[in-house]
């Protein structure tokens, strides 16, 4: 759908996520309290900043109709001029950044169930760990979103990240883990190694 992107477009721009439904917003009711809702909101609308970089925001999916979808989502958002879309597998991700240029990777990567094998799953963390130590600056960081982290935390170990920060919510009753990844200290590798 797209959503990762399109909120961290709409950070970017400060846009708000209802942009265009504010008639609906309470906010215009108060008129009579001798407040000018559309003259507050005007003055407000003149701060976004609506980025027509590309390359800023960059989303990729291996399922074409996905990034379809994103497309049209992040045009709904009003968006979709911030955002590139693409159909791109994880282990491409070396051919579409240079090495050491992207600051930031956040995705929901998929995780074990019934219906995927579990070392399919294990070899796409894999790819992406390894993907990321390619593309990623020295102070970039990895955030993942995940409803389980063992699997991660265990592929975690074979590359060069370590856990940052770790935050727990909940959609429904299932938790949604937020794991912030960090490259590991240059020197801590060092002294391993002694």
């Amino acid at each position: 759908s797209g959503t990762i992107c399109i909120e961290a477009a709409l950070h970017v721009c400060q846009m708000p996520p209802f942009f265009y439904r504010k008639e609906k917003f309470q906010f215009n009711r108060l008129g009579f309290l001798g407040i000018n809702p559309k003259e507050i909101m005007e003055k407000i609308d003149k701060e976004i900043k609506v980025s027509e970089k590309k390359d800023k925001i960059v989303g990729y999916d291996n399922v074409l109709a996905c990034v379809k979808s994103a497309q049209k989502n992040a045009k709904v958002a009003g968006v979709s001029k911030s955002i590139y879309f693409a159909r791109a597998d994880v282990d491409w991700l070396d051919t579409k950044f240079d090495e050491k240029s992207v600051d930031l990777i956040i995705t929901k990567p998929p995780i074990d169930s019934n219906k995927v094998d579990m070392k399919k799953i294990e070899k796409i963390y894999d790819e992406l760990f390894y993907q990321a130590d390619y593309i990623l600056k020295e102070k970039g960081s990895i955030v993942l979103i995940a409803s389980k982290k063992d699997l991660i935390l265990s592929v975690l170990k074979k590359y060069n990240f370590s856990l940052a920060s770790e935050k727990v919510f909940y959609q429904g009753k299932m938790p949604l883990f937020v794991l912030k990844l960090n490259r590991k200290s240059k020197i801590l590798n060092r002294d391993l190694v002694k």
